[in-house]
Order: C-alpha cells, then structure tokens, then sequence
C-alpha cells in the first residue's frame, strides 16, 4: 500500500516534460531556428522551422506553428526554392489570425517577400508589409516593425521609401532596437542616391557607418567604408573619396587572401570600381583602365548587372572612356614613330623638338607633319632624345604634371 501511495503521489508530482517555468520543446526549437537563421544557415535552419512546425502541431500551439510555418517557407523562398515554400505559407494562411500577434506578424512579414519574389507585385507586397508595420506598432513589436519598413524601402516607390526608411529608424530607436539602424540609414543612403540627392545620401551613409562600427562583424564595416567613399565621388569630392576607398579596397584584398570567393572578390571589384570611375573623372586613363579591368572579371563573377545594372553601366562607359583615350594616345603614338622614322633617315639624328617635323629644309621640302597632335587633355606632348637614335614622349595626363600614375609614356627602345 505504501509502495502504491509514493507510486501515486510521484505521478502527481512529476511536472510536464518542459516544466512550468521551461519553454515548450516548439518554442526551444524556434528560438534554435531564428538564431541558425541570423547565422545565414538558411537550409539548417529551414529544417529546424520544419522541426518547431512539428513540435509545435503536436502541442497545440497553434501560433508557433503559423511562424515556424511561415519562416521554413522563407527559408525555401531564400533558397530559391518557392516551390517547396509556397505550400508551407498556404498552411500558414489557414492558421494565422490577426488575434495572435506573434503568429500574425510573421505570417505577414513572409507573406509580402512571397507577393514580391514569386508573383512579382510590388504594389502588392508593399501593402502587406504597411499592414504589418502598423499592426506591430499596436503590439508593441519593434524589431518586427522596423523590419516591415525596411521591406517597402526596397518595394515601394523612391517617395515611400524616404517615408519608411523615416518610420523605420524612429521603430528601431524607440525600441532601442540599434542593430537595426546601420542598415535603415545605409537603405534611405541609397534611395537618396536614386533620387539624384547627393548630399543626403552621404550623410546617411556616414549615420550608417556610425552604426555598423559599433557592431562586431567586420563586412558591414567594410560596406560602410565603402558607401562613404562611394558618396564623395558622387559628390565630385575626389580626395576624400580616395582616402576612404584605397583602405577599403586593402581591407578587401585582406579578406580575400584569407578566404579566395567570389562573395570577398566582389568589394575588391566594388572598391577598384570606385577608384577607376574617379580615375576617368579626374582623366587619369591609364590608372582609370587598370583599375576598371581589375573590377570587370570580379563584378561579373557575382553577375552585377543583374542586380545592379546602373552602376555596371558605369563600369562599361568608364572603359570605353579609358579605351577611347588610350585609342587618342595610341594613334599618336604611331604618327610620331612614322615622322621621326622619316626625320632619322633623311638627317641620320632625330630632331631636337617634334615642331621641328613641321618644317621644312634642305633634306626635308615639304613638312613630315601638317601640325604636331596634342594629347587628350590639349596638351603638348613631351619629347626628349636619350641618344642619336633613342626617344621618350610623354602626355602628363590630366593633372599636367610628370611622374604621377596617370602619365602615358612610350619611347623606341
């Protein structure tokens, strides 16, 4: 009888598996899944949303099981694989209620990425995530608000992104939410930049930066830097564009000695692409070329003119520039060799000056040259002999003076 009384009251005594005060096993399975998924291990973390969906099924708690449902099929949607999304979100839909505000916001926040990528509709998706930013201002959800509005920052109009990125920053601050402000000023950095405001977009470039360094990871870092200087070439600011763009561009050839992918080659192309664009602005061709050339194979390897075609028609005209100077230069540089051939031969010494192939005397009736070329920038081109038969001409380049990189020199040695 004793047996069976301690046998009864240890029954009635042994909580649940989870305990009162510890979380369901559906909600430790999805804190898991969210954390897996800020690691950007999108397909580990897929598996374990399917996992908490399961767990939370078998417990009854419906409104985990709408957001475990809703974040798998995110997680397919990333990994461009809709197909197998679209009917774990159609599962949601049947489950979500705006009464559970978890569940409800989640649901939404998903749902408009489906409206966006898979049916193609702005207009639509950026509804759902307006509904949802006001929906988590009600409830109290910052970090969930703030993510609806960097959502139509990047499906709404260039007006309602300005208007967002603005509500999206004042979320984030009155949730105290700072890990989210680097990358709402770096969005309303770049929708200035569409709408052709320079100065705006520096400057919320720089709040940017502020807040990215005070992060922990090192890309976001690099990307602000980068933004920065990218701001001042647009302002025309050169020298400060360089002198945030050269460490950049060090930091990244860094990063890529560590680790050879095409993701790290990519802010070298971005930052050689920067620096080449302000080469062909300031009319530096040959550095502007090299630069260019080196950004082109990188750029093209992450498919940049799919995802940012403008700025990889900048760097298809930033070569044709550089190309057609290099072309002036070049024809130039044949003209010379073919009259100072001709000048050597009759005179057996080449001239003191390249005026001198427009005149005419004794040996030489009529001028090798109508009239000597000038460089690109208008410029006399400059000559001097090394002996009787050896010569050097020189363009100084943009900035008119000899020796700096973008000087164009050729001799016959």
């Amino acid at each position: 009888m004793r047996s069976i009384i301690l046998l009864c009251l240890l029954l009635v005594c042994v909580p649940c598996a989870w305990g009162e005060d510890a979380p369901a096993p559906s909600a430790k399975l999805l804190a898991e899944a969210d954390k897996t998924f800020r690691l950007r291990d999108y397909a580990g973390a897929t598996e374990r949303f399917k996992l908490a969906a399961a767990a939370a099924e078998k417990e009854g708690a419906t409104e985990r099981l709408v957001e475990a449902l809703a974040m798998a099929a995110r997680g397919h949607l990333i990994r461009k694989q809709p197909a197998l999304g679209q009917p774990l979100l159609d599962r949601a839909a049947k489950l979500a209620t705006d009464k559970a505000p978890l569940g409800w916001s989640r649901f939404l926040g998903v749902r408009g990425r489906f409206e966006w990528k898979v049916r193609k509709d702005k207009p639509l998706a950026t509804k759902t995530f307006e509904a949802m930013y006001r929906y988590c201002v009600k409830h109290e959800l910052w970090s969930r608000a703030v993510d609806a509005t960097h959502m139509v920052a990047i499906t709404g109009t260039l007006d309602q992104q300005v208007t967002w990125a603005a509500k999206g920053i004042a979320a984030a601050e009155k949730g105290k939410r700072t890990e989210w402000l680097g990358p709402l000023w770096n969005n309303l950095g770049n929708t200035h930049q569409e709408r052709g405001e320079h100065d705006k977009a520096l400057a919320a470039w720089l709040k940017a930066r502020h807040y990215h360094w005070l992060g922990t990871q090192e890309l976001p870092k690099l990307v602000a830097d980068w933004a920065v200087g990218m701001g001042y070439r647009h302002l025309g600011k050169w020298k400060e564009a360089k002198a945030w763009l050269r460490p950049t561009l060090a930091w990244a050839e860094r990063r890529y000695a560590e680790e050879k992918t095409a993701e790290r080659g990519e802010w070298i192309g971005l930052a050689c692409l920067e620096l080449g664009l302000i080469a062909v602005a300031e009319k530096r061709l040959p550095a502007a070329r090299a630069d260019l050339e080196r950004a082109y194979p990188l750029l093209k390897a992450v498919k940049m003119a799919d995802w940012h075609p403008k700025l990889w028609k900048e760097l298809l005209d930033g070569l044709k520039a550089a190309d057609a100077d290099a072309a002036a230069t070049g024809v130039h540089r044949h003209i010379f060799a073919s009259a100072l051939d001709v000048y050597r031969m009759q005179h057996k010494k080449l001239p003191k000056s390249l005026a001198t192939l427009t005149e005419m005397d004794g040996r030489n009736p009529h001028p090798i040259l109508k009239a000597v070329p000038l460089d690109p920038w208008g410029r006399e081109y400059a000559y001097k002999t090394l002996d009787r038969s050896t010569y050097e001409i020189r363009s100084c380049g943009r900035d008119g003076e000899p020796g700096t990189d973008d000087d164009v020199v050729w001799s016959n040695r």
